[in-house]
């Protein structure tokens, strides 16, 4: 955290606080047309210099109100060519995210293909598993996460293992890495949601419940936990309040990286509406 800090204070002082200095000097000492020029220059320097970040800041404005607006700015802040390696894993997420797959992979090896800082391509690699499983490479990406995971904890790390885990069916070792998940971060909602769900999955429909009571309390804003809380429900025989979660649900935007479709949502809705009208 302290290392942090003061990388942040250094690129302070040498990208605003130096050059106005500067500026305030030649005002002082050369004029007011040498300062104007000197102004110009340095704003022009920082609109070159700032420009990717411009663009991608721009993009991620746009994300939900008009996706491929939001990839035209990302892809004008990859033809700059000076996108650093954390946009450009910012990129390929949520490329992978919208089910731009190709884009995703170019943009993760680029990445991968050069040495990062030790967090950066923890995250990278961890990134690319769930590409990989999402290309049909479930063992692949398993395999990559834990290799990741054996020396990097994270919720990240955390949430992936623990959901590939689960999606290839080895619930008692998914049960293990969820709880340890949910005793190191039980405010993410990832995490709280594999443990959940794993609960449901082995049957355990009560620790489930208390699991996604806890969750849905602090209102996540993505559908997953509430179809899943629905689902623990309706094992319960909760119809009515597992079809609350389900509208719920059908209120925040679906992800193609998650396994979990609007069509899935509306199926169960539907199923449960005729149940209750019997």
């Amino acid at each position: 955290m302290r290392e942090d800090w003061l990388w942040l204070m250094k690129k302070f002082f040498s990208n605003v606080f130096l050059p106005v200095a500067v500026i305030v000097l030649v005002y002082m000492y050369c004029g007011l047309l040498l300062g104007l020029i000197a102004s110009a220059a340095l704003i022009i320097f920082w609109i070159y210099r700032y420009l990717p970040t411009i663009y991608m800041s721009l993009g991620h404005s746009y994300y939900l109100k008009d996706n491929d607006k939001m990839f035209d700015y990302f892809e004008k802040a990859y033809n700059t060519g000076r996108l650093t390696a954390e946009q450009k894993l910012n990129y390929a997420y949520m490329a992978m995210r919208e089910g731009r797959m190709e884009k995703a992979e170019r943009l993760f090896n680029a990445v991968l293909a050069y040495k990062q800082k030790p967090d950066l391509m923890a995250r990278a690699r961890l990134n690319y598993a769930l590409f990989l499983w999402k290309s049909g490479n479930l063992d692949e990406a398993l395999e990559l996460t834990e290799e990741v995971f054996k020396d990097y904890k994270s919720s990240l790390s955390y949430g992936n293992y623990g959901y590939l885990l689960m999606m290839k069916g080895d619930l008692d070792k998914a049960l293990e890495i969820n709880l340890e998940a949910y005793e190191y971060n039980d405010a993410n909602a990832v995490i709280a949601d594999n443990l959940g769900q794993n609960y449901y999955l082995l049957g355990r429909y009560e620790e489930s419940r208390e699991i996604f009571e806890k969750l849905i309390a602090s209102k996540p804003q993505f559908p997953i936990p509430y179809y899943n809380y629905a689902k623990t429900l309706y094992a319960l025989g909760e119809k009515t309040e597992a079809l609350e979660n389900l509208n719920t649900a059908l209120q925040y935007p679906f992800s193609s990286v998650a396994e979990l479709s609007r069509d899935e949502v509306e199926n169960m809705i539907a199923k449960i509406e005729e149940e209750l009208n019997q």
